[in-house]
């Protein structure tokens, strides 16, 4: 993986994480260790429960020094506006100074109701994020889901498709 490029993963979850593992160590191999590595709404916390302005800026300016960070989960909790507009500048400061692998269950038409709502930041993020992106979608059944139904304690229950 060249830098500033970024590698955005797409559904089942199991599937994905999986994948992800296994990208992951091969970057180590590789020595692009990533810098950080950390469900979305984890990073949004971390952003938003600190009230100190300065503390913020200088969080947000060290992620931009970053060469590659790990978001895991976006979509799986929504953020509210602050958290929207925190996390929307993580990756503006990493916008082709770092690279991204960012994980998602959901098809990116349904990522504004991850970010509050509010389909302005979320078509400037997904800009930004896919611009020099490597989309992978992975279709396939959740590993987990598919050891239940084999075990005859799931039926009925579609598995999830990429779309």
């Amino acid at each position: 993986m060249r830098e500033e490029q970024n590698v955005v993963e797409a559904r089942p979850s199991a599937t994905r994480r999986r994948f992800s593992t296994k990208f992951k160590r091969e970057l180590v191999e590789q020595t692009m260790r990533p810098d950080v590595s950390m469900a979305a709404v984890a990073l949004a916390n971390r952003l938003n429960t600190n009230q100190l302005a300065r503390w913020r800026r200088e969080y947000l300016s060290d992620m931009g020094a970053y060469r590659l960070l790990i978001i895991d989960e976006i979509g799986y909790l929504p953020m509210n506006r602050d958290q929207a507009n925190l996390f929307f500048q993580v990756i503006a400061a990493l916008y082709e100074k770092g690279s991204l692998i960012v994980t998602s269950n959901l098809p990116f038409g349904q990522w504004d109701a991850t970010f509050a709502k509010d389909a302005t930041l979320t078509a400037a993020l997904l800009d930004r994020l896919l611009h020099h992106a490597h989309i992978v979608p992975i279709a396939g059944e959740s590993y987990r889901l598919k050891h239940q139904r084999q075990a005859g304690t799931v039926h009925g229950v579609k598995a999830d498709r990429a779309d």
